[in-house]
């Protein structure tokens, strides 16, 4: 459980470093001090979790100040702009005033300036519109949030010349305006006759709508009302009956009514007067008597439209005819099919989902089945080891990849290869996935084991490969269909870099985390992604290169496969494979014994009646040689008892049996004691051999993180018979 809310804190505190990163991005100089705030969150946060504080508690705290700090302004902004799209200007002065306290930044200080302005002069529009005014003097970006309350005050007045005047940014482009300004702009432009610019708006708007910003469900509802009203006014009403038949994402969460209101403007407008009344009138004839603020806005829009309708029929509809005409395959083209972004490419996941898959299969098979955090059982499921890798057990550069430590570590890996699988996939090609994942998760392996990591296990290696791919094809992007595949996707440069960034920083900073593996996935993958962007350049070597990674990768796990099964069916695996041993005796001590070749004697450690050796995979062997005057079973009760006390004072540590002394027969009076523990909830066994002869007595203290002890018999049994006292 505590790995749990540590993984959680992390995923949280990525998410406020991602934050702190866009904040930079969008300017220092105007969220310095929100900046400040998340960081200290930040650093709070890393300064208790090194603290000995439970991460439970450390979890909430996070949570209580990401939920102050950033949760809290966003569904404070979420109530000013509900506020503003129904004019109530006067009621934003306090959620403004709570975000700027609690948000720290000069645009919500800006915001609070406004929501000020509007309170204090809502029932005098004209006096409101010139003390805001007055604030479009300080640039940006203070002056999209002026410009967007001058529109709703001008809108909601129907000014719709002075909207055009105060949100129109002079001097650029129509494409330059925000989003939220478009959506005015489209409008007033339409309510001024100005259709030329409403087209060149609406134009502008639907691009705006696919951008990733853009990307949310209620703005894609404004693009919806806003399309239904700029064909409507239009009255381009083939191309309004169109888009109605067209099931158009969330078009049939907008209300009949609404739609076929507007239905009968766009007949009024094409110069079907009569029939275009008629629908009108039919929608409000239906209206129960509680929607009375709607039926009148709808009245009123019939009547003014009946007033100017001899003016329209002369002077306007031939103008909109023409425009017609004019614009009518641009408009179709970008308004009416633009219902997803036409430069995302196809998705191709299949291999990414297989691998997914089989990782996932083999994990759960040994979480549940095997004991992931015994070591004895991590070798026997394929744990990469520097020792057994040297010793030419290379299947281990591979299997360790589909053997994960708990469903949390399994989980995260998972995510991640979902996240970077897919992209590389689709981009590169399914065999450059294949190598670019193994071939970063054996360069991975590789790096672990020449650097001494005892034992590695998980695919990490691999997913951060594909985390350089990724930088590699966002630098060196082949097409413009891919590159916006990846923008889609968000998956530009700086959003890559910030991930690995994080990924490092996590890494030298939680314990147990192997960041030989990811460094060397990390570089494996950003040679073999140079591979494939140099053959995609030149076809003829594309497909030698797709060949070339199908054929290393299939003969790399197969190889892998079957030297994994021969040495399991052999049960060669370490320490049952050992077979050499070397005399070891050293000046200050008093005995000599023979031991593994593998293993090392620790000369700062050992003393007179005590040796202490280490093996290669963390085994710790103290062997303690001295006087004794007890008879053989008043010493074992006596042991037994202080060794057991010993064992329940170390902290973490609990006893759970005993099982001996029994006695051994590779030599004379020798007896094997088992101390089964618990360290940190994990099952470990403690094997003590003692060994009586004439006045002196020996002991033997193994110990290893594993359950099965008894692999190690046949080292100890050997290592016992060659005692030798000097």
């Amino acid at each position: 459980m505590e790995q749990f809310f540590k993984i959680l804190i992390y995923i949280l505190a990525a998410n406020v470093a991602f934050l702190i990163f866009s904040l930079l991005k969008q300017g220092f100089k105007y969220y310095s001090n929100y900046i400040a705030e998340l960081s200290f969150l930040l650093i709070g946060i890393f300064w208790l979790s090194h603290r000995d504080i439970a991460s439970g508690w450390v979890f909430l705290i996070f949570l209580f100040g990401i939920f102050v700090l950033v949760i809290l302004p966003i569904m404070i902004q979420g109530k000013i702009d509900s506020l503003m799209a129904e004019n109530r200007l006067d009621e934003i002065e306090f959620y403004a005033r709570i975000k700027a306290l609690l948000a720290w930044s000069t645009p919500n200080s800006h915001l609070l300036d406004l929501a000020t302005i509007a309170s204090k002069y809502y029932d005098s529009p004209a006096k409101m519109t010139i003390e805001l005014r007055k604030l479009l003097e300080l640039g940006e970006p203070y002056n999209a949030v002026t410009r967007m309350f001058l529109g709703a005050i001008h809108f909601n007045n129907r000014n719709f010349n002075e909207l055009i005047n105060d949100v129109r940014i002079p001097n650029k482009s129509i494409e330059e305006q925000q989003f939220e300004e478009l959506l005015y702009l489209v409008r007033a432009y339409l309510e001024t006759t100005r259709y030329n610019e409403a087209i060149e708006a609406q134009i502008a708007l639907e691009k705006k709508a696919f951008e990733p910003d853009n990307d949310s469900p209620e703005k894609r509802n404004n693009v919806i009302i806003n399309r239904f009203v700029f064909l409507a006014f239009m009255g381009w009403k083939d191309e309004y009956d169109s888009y109605l038949a067209s099931n158009a994402e969330q078009l049939n969460m907008l209300p009949q009514e609404l739609r076929d209101f507007w239905r009968g403007v766009c007949y009024f407008y094409s110069g079907e007067f009569d029939d275009g009344e008629d629908k009108m009138r039919a929608v409000i004839s239906k209206l129960p008597d509680e929607a009375f603020d709607i039926k009148e806005f709808m009245k009123k829009r019939i009547e003014g439209m009946l007033e100017h309708k001899v003016f329209f029929a002369k002077h306007v509809l031939p103008k909109l005819k023409e425009l017609h005409s004019e614009y009518k395959e641009k408009v179709t083209e970008i308004v009416l099919a633009n219902k997803k972004d036409k430069f995302v490419i196809e998705k191709k996941d299949k291999l990414s989902k297989i691998v997914s898959f089989v990782i996932l299969v083999f994990s759960v098979i040994f979480i549940v089945i095997f004991n992931v955090e015994d070591r004895i059982e991590l070798i026997n499921m394929g744990a990469a080891s520097n020792f057994l890798i040297k010793n030419g057990e290379y299947f281990r550069l591979i299997s360790y990849m589909f053997v994960h430590i708990g469903f949390i570590h399994l989980f995260m890996n998972l995510i991640a290869l979902r996240f970077f699988g897919p992209p590389i996939e689709t981009i590169a090609g399914w065999p450059a996935f294949l190598l670019i994942f193994f071939g970063s998760g054996i360069a991975g392996g590789a790096a672990s084991a020449y650097f001494g990591k005892t034992l590695t296990v998980g695919a990490s290696g691999g997913v951060l490969g594909l985390l350089s791919a990724a930088i590699v094809f966002e630098l060196f992007k082949t097409s413009e269909e891919k590159a916006k595949e990846n923008i889609k996707n968000k998956q530009n440069f700086s959003s890559l870099m910030f991930i690995l960034i994080i990924n490092i920083l996590f890494g030298f900073m939680e314990k147990g985390i192997d960041n030989y593996a990811h460094f060397g996935g990390l570089l494996a993958g950003a040679i073999i992604s140079l591979l494939f962007v140099f053959s995609n350049r030149f076809k003829f070597f594309k497909p030698l290169v797709n060949a070339f990674a199908v054929f290393v990768t299939v003969v790399a796990i197969s190889f892998a496969l079957y030297q994994h099964i021969t040495l399991f069916n052999s049960e060669s695996f370490y320490p049952k494979n050992i077979k050499d041993y070397q005399y070891c005796s050293i000046p200050v001590t008093t005995f000599s014994v023979d031991i593994p070749v593998s293993w090392n004697v620790n000369d700062k450690k050992s003393s007179l009646q005590e040796m202490s050796i280490t093996g290669p995979l963390g085994e710790d062997l103290v062997l303690v040689c001295g006087l004794n005057n007890q008879s053989q079973e008043d010493f074992l009760k006596e042991y037994i008892e202080q060794r057991s006390k010993h064992i329940d004072w170390e902290d973490n540590v609990s006893l759970v049996s005993t099982d001996g002394p029994r006695k051994l027969l590779s030599r004379k009076d020798t007896f094997k004691i088992l101390f089964n523990i618990k360290v940190n909830d994990i099952q470990v066994c403690l094997e003590d051999i003692v060994v009586f002869e004439e006045k002196f007595v020996f002991v033997s203290r193994l110990t290893f993180a594993s359950s099965h002890i008894d692999y190690y018999d046949e080292v100890m049994e050997k290592v016992i018979s060659s005692l030798k006292l000097k």
